[in-house]
C-alpha cells in the first residue's frame, strides 16, 4: 500500500515536471502594449531565459547598474515580455510585480506599482519541484496575493 502510493506521487511529480506550460502570445510582447496580459515570462536559469537575453541590447549586468540603489535585489526576478523586473525577494516561489523594470532593448526605467503576483506552488508537493519548475509563463496567470 505505502509503496504503491510512493509511485503513485514518483510518477505524478514526474508527469507533472515533464510539462511546460507555454504563452499563447508572442514571446516579445512588451509589457506596457494592450496585449500586455499575454506577455511571457521566463525565468533566470532556464534556457528560454539565456534566448530572451540574447535578444536584448541591454544585458542583466547593465540592467542591475540601471536601477536604483534602494533596490534590494541587484539581479533581476524575471523578464516579462520585454522588461528584466527587479523585486523584492522571497523565501518561496513568489514574486511581486510592483518593481523596477528596465526595458532590455532601451535601457528605459519604470517604477511600476502592482498588487500582482506571480505565485508558484507552495504546496507540500511543489516544495520538491526546482524553482521555476511551476511558476506562471504568461502575464495572464499572475494573480493577488493574500
Amino acid at each position: 500500500m505505502i509503496r504503491s502510493g510512493i509511485l503513485v506521487l514518483i510518477c505524478w511529480f514526474v508527469a507533472g515536471c515533464a510539462q511546460q506550460p507555454s504563452c499563447p502570445a508572442d514571446s516579445a510582447v512588451p509589457i506596457d502594449q494592450p496585449t500586455a496580459f499575454n506577455a511571457s515570462i521566463v525565468y533566470p536559469g532556464t534556457s528560454d531565459y539565456e534566448k530572451r537575453v540574447a535578444t536584448f541590447k541591454i544585458s542583466a549586468n547593465q540592467a542591475s547598474d540601471l536601477v536604483p540603489p534602494y533596490v534590494g535585489d541587484r539581479s533581476p526576478a524575471c523578464v516579462i515580455g520585454d522588461w528584466y523586473l527587479f523585486t523584492k525577494p522571497y523565501k518561496y516561489k513568489r514574486i511581486d510585480l510592483a518593481g523596477t523594470y528596465v526595458n532590455g532593448h532601451t535601457g528605459q526605467v519604470e517604477e511600476r506599482e502592482s498588487g500582482l503576483s506571480l505565485i508558484g506552488d507552495n504546496s507540500m508537493m511543489g516544495m520538491f519541484k526546482p524553482f521555476p519548475e511551476d511558476m506562471p509563463v504568461c502575464l495572464a496567470e499572475a494573480r493577488p496575493y493574500r
